[in-house]
């Protein structure tokens, strides 16, 4: 079929009988030149004419689904976002009665607007994104998502460009490979009144009461009063009235911190002529050297007050949490010279969060120790994440050892939610990351277009991965169907089950629990034959929905949840697919053995208590491994990582399996010996550094200093700037004059 966007331009050919009347009327060509001419002018006409009619070809039976994607960023002008939304509303009036539409509106964060129907009008606008920002990557690829089945794809994608974080190229050529056709509509506006904060700049490292001045500068594009605040670690400490001049203007602010730790300097002006406040903010930072300071989490708070107080006894200033209170941003976590995981699962943290903790050991020298328990290592889920890449150890075993392997069914019942798609997919893709290549998962579900249960994998072996995360990334919109009943599901579930050699089984369902309840009995047979069950209950219809699907997790022995916030969805999943990886656990008792002298096991000449239990783990080529267990299984181990170090001890700090431990007069020196060699470096450096905007991009300036005030030249640097997802992108320093150092790199 062919198919024109804009017919109504058709019309123009009717202008052809006149042109073709008042070419008779030339005289000055001959008769055969004449027509000749009239011919090739009149194709030219037409070949215009189709051309903007935009003439498209479409297989019979084919439909085209468009999404809008609309950038709600504060950085782009009122009015430019009212031409946006307006250019949407007239083109959804174009759209085909056949084809759908969608919208997505996006900023830091994507939404959808609304999912893809015929006659979509855009009359309210009820979803609401984070505006402080710009992620396009996000915003394509939860269009990719949301995209039905069986439909030709496009993407109109309505923005100014200005991207603050994801990788916005990397996501069009996604896009572009999978057949979608992707339309930009550039935003373009230009600000005439306009005030922001250029920089704000302060010493990269301090001595604890050391004075120092905060120089904030501020361009303006025409003169007049404002208001200038600075925060420190988000803590107003001075506001004061300003008289802004055109051009570059340039305020001081005497300080001095008498704390150590990181500082965060947030600068902002407010001016009245001001036409974009997105700008009106910059931010810096500062290390100042002082009492180290260590953050430890444990997810059992009375079991872990005993490390704590050892900790605290050896004079190491120690601030004890349950895992929710780790920061949620890199600047709030450098407060911290250490952070101590001990017995925390990888579910109580976001992707985000483990990113960070990579980055400040890697990047910014910060220390990390992880300490075992049922919940930690590879049996609390943290294969394949980047807190694994900080360790010294690894989560997947390598060595010949037979590891009972562990099995999991996921159950997907039709997500009557916003991006249900997406979300399948996400959480899916965050339980098979949970697992290792000897594991075996399987995911089932209703298939709507042949009326039954379908796997859209078999439960195997997971392998490389590679397949799996190929057919869940194809899973489309309408794929999972209305299941009508438990019964037959788990029923493919359990044999499959039975059919597979795993040391722990286990199945996870997802449903709104309307459909039909299976049978104590049935689910009774699947208990006795040691497989789990747990249930996830998302958008029930109503109360006995959730009642429903908390009496099959209780009769199958596994967990219920009810989840009302949909970000929590992948956290869930880490967690139970965890439960399989359960078999990475020994407990038998055991004596520590030394494999090699270190400092941080120094000054114990008459050896360690013994232990009652390990998780199962590999030591890294690079790492020193100082202790072992019985089965020549790493017990404590120790690396460098970038500016950073890391220990993993594989035992746990408590009463489980470290009851012998608890009373054993080294266990203070033993835990503050580890947690010092981690803790960051706080060698005086005699380096200064300093960066300026400078149109699209950020100079870096170093200058290199002996203590005498001499040049220190020729010398090596290994550079990263740390992007607003908390990703490193290397950059090179290169010698500029004698002592200093200078690179680029673009703005995110």
């Amino acid at each position: 079929m062919i198919r024109a966007l804009h017919p109504w331009f058709l019309l123009l050919l009717l202008v052809l009988p006149l042109v073709w009347t008042m070419a008779k009327r030339i005289r000055v060509l001959g008769h055969g030149r004449k027509a000749l001419a009239l011919f090739l002018r009149t194709l030219v006409f037409i070949f215009l004419v189709l051309a903007v009619c935009e003439f498209e070809y479409l297989k019979w039976g084919d439909r085209l689904t468009v999404f809008f994607v609309i950038d709600r960023s504060s950085s782009i002008p009122p009015d430019t976002q009212q031409y946006s939304l307006a250019y949407v509303q007239e083109r959804l009036g174009s759209i085909p009665r056949d084809d759908q539409a969608g919208i997505i509106f996006f900023g830091k964060t994507a939404a959808i607007q609304e999912n893809p129907r015929e006659n979509v009008t855009l009359v309210e606008y009820q979803t609401i994104v984070n505006p402080e920002g710009t992620d396009l990557e996000a915003a394509i690829g939860l269009a990719m998502a949301a995209f039905p089945e069986d439909t030709q794809r496009r993407i109109v994608l309505l923005t100014d460009g200005n991207q603050t974080q994801g990788n916005a190229e990397k996501a069009v050529q996604r896009a572009l490979a999978s057949g979608i056709d992707l339309r930009l509509l550039p935003l373009t506006y230009n600000y005439n009144q306009d005030a922001l904060v250029e920089d704000v700049i302060v010493p990269s490292h301090l001595q604890e009461n050391e004075p120092f001045n905060v120089k904030i500068l501020v361009q303006a594009q025409e003169a007049g009063p404002a208001r200038l605040r600075l925060t420190e670690n988000q803590q107003v400490v001075a506001e004061e009235s300003v008289e802004l001049k055109p051009g570059k203007n340039a305020f001081l602010i005497p300080r001095k911190l008498d704390h150590g730790g990181f500082y965060q300097f947030d600068a902002s002006v407010e001016a009245y002529f001001d036409q974009r406040p997105s700008n009106n903010h910059a931010q810096n930072y500062s290390i100042v050297q002082g009492t180290p300071r260590v953050l430890l989490l444990d997810s059992e708070y009375a079991a872990g007050q005993s490390l704590a107080a050892a900790l605290t006894a050896e004079g190491i200033q120690v601030d004890y949490h349950m895992p929710d209170s780790l920061p949620g941003t890199l600047p709030e976590l450098q407060i911290y010279d250490c952070i101590v995981l001990s017995n925390v699962s990888a579910s109580e943290f976001t992707a985000s969060q483990m990113q960070m903790l990579e980055t400040g050991v890697r990047d910014f020298g910060m220390g990390l120790v992880m300490i075992g328990g049922p919940d930690s290592f590879g049996a609390g889920g943290y294969l394949g994440t980047p807190v694994e890449n900080a360790l010294p150890v690894t989560m997947d075993i390598k060595h010949q050892r037979i590891i009972p392997s562990g099995a999991l069914v996921l159950i997907m019942h039709s997500m009557e939610i916003p991006q249900g798609n997406y979300w399948a997919r996400q959480i899916s893709l965050a339980a098979l990351d949970v697992l290792s290549r000897e594991d075996s998962l399987g995911f089932l579900y209703f298939n709507s277009s042949r009326g039954g249960d379908d796997w859209l994998f078999p439960l195997m072996k997971v392998g490389d991965k590679q397949l799996m995360r190929e057919r869940l990334l194809s899973l489309q919109q309408g794929t999972i169907g209305d299941m009508p009943s438990f019964n037959t599901t788990l029923e493919k579930a359990y044999e499959a089950l039975l059919k597979v050699e795993a040391n722990k089984k286990h199945i996870v369902i997802l449903s709104d629990g309307d459909p039909q309840r299976p049978l104590p009995g049935d689910i009774q047979k699947i208990r006795d034959d040691n497989i789990t069950i747990s249930t996830v209950c998302i958008s029930p219809h109503n109360q006995t929905n959730v009642d429903v699907m908390r009496a099959i997790a209780e009769l199958g022995g596994g967990n219920a949840y009810h989840v009302t916030n949909n970000k929590n969805l992948p956290r869930i999943f880490i967690k139970e697919a965890s439960v399989i990886r359960k078999n990475l656990l020994i407990e038998e008792e055991f004596t520590p053995a030394v494999n090699q002298y270190h400092e941080v096991i120094d000054g114990f000449p008459e050896g360690f208590p013994p232990l009652q239990g390990y998780v199962v783990t590999s030591v890294r080529p690079e790492a020193e491994l100082l202790l072992l267990t019985h089965k020549q299984d790493p017990l404590l181990a120790v690396w460098h990582y970038g500016l950073g170090k890391a220990a993993a001890f594989t035992s746990d700090a408590k009463s489980r399996w470290a009851k012998t431990w608890l009373g054993w007069s080294g266990y203070a020196k033993f835990w503050a010996q580890v947690v010092r060699w981690t803790i960051r470096s706080q060698q005086e450096t005699h380096f200064e550094v300093a960066a300026a905007v400078e149109g699209d991009n950020v100079r870096v300036m170093v200058d290199a200093l002996t203590p005498e005030g001499g040049f220190l030249n020729n010398l090596q640097f290994n550079a990263v700037s740390i992007d607003p997802g908390v990703k490193s992108n290397p950059f090179p320093l290169v010698q500029t004059q004698p002592g200093r150092y200078e690179g680029v790199f673009p703005v995110f």
